[in-house]
């Protein structure tokens, strides 16, 4: 697991960011008399992830690699990081909905259905937030950790 640290530490980060981001939307009103915010939010978070990944990858570059990394070595760490992270997510997810914000999936529903959307209670239940979440961490992560890697390697790009 040594091998692993620096992405296991920026992966406990990143879900520590996102709990905190959740909290602030909590408190701004984003699950209820703001919810239509709630999209432009998300979209300030997964910027703000963006920026994580450059730290996790550049503490992996810098710390791990001795200042010398390619760009295949700072993918492999970074889908590393994203699998670490997308497990984790699965926690922060029960946690949000479960402790944080238990009036997000009701609310959400009333808003869809108020907004012609019929199959709301369908999308926004925990099971499919849960799925989302990971398929969709797995995903940006991957497109993440290609673009970061591109940028911070310090080797000919192969």
């Amino acid at each position: 697991m040594k091998k692993f640290a620096v992405e296991f530490k920026w992966a406990v980060r990143y879900i520590f960011a996102y709990l905190a981001w959740i909290m602030g939307e909590k408190v701004l009103g984003v699950y209820d008399t703001h919810i239509d915010w709630l999209l432009l939010s998300s979209l300030g978070f997964y910027l703000f992830g963006f920026v994580l990944y450059v730290l996790a990858l550049r503490e992996k570059r810098d710390t791990v690699f001795q200042k010398q990394m390619d760009w295949k070595q700072g993918c492999v760490s970074g889908f590393y990081l994203t699998i670490f992270i997308s497990l984790l997510m699965v926690l922060a997810q029960v946690v949000v909905h479960k402790a944080i914000a238990p009036e997000f999936f009701p609310n959400m529903i009333r808003y869809n259905l108020e907004h012609g959307n019929k199959k709301a209670g369908e999308i926004f239940n925990l099971q499919s937030y849960l799925y989302q979440a990971v398929f969709f961490t797995l995903s940006i992560g991957v497109l993440y950790a290609a673009a970061v890697a591109y940028f911070l390697c310090t080797r000919p790009k192969n």
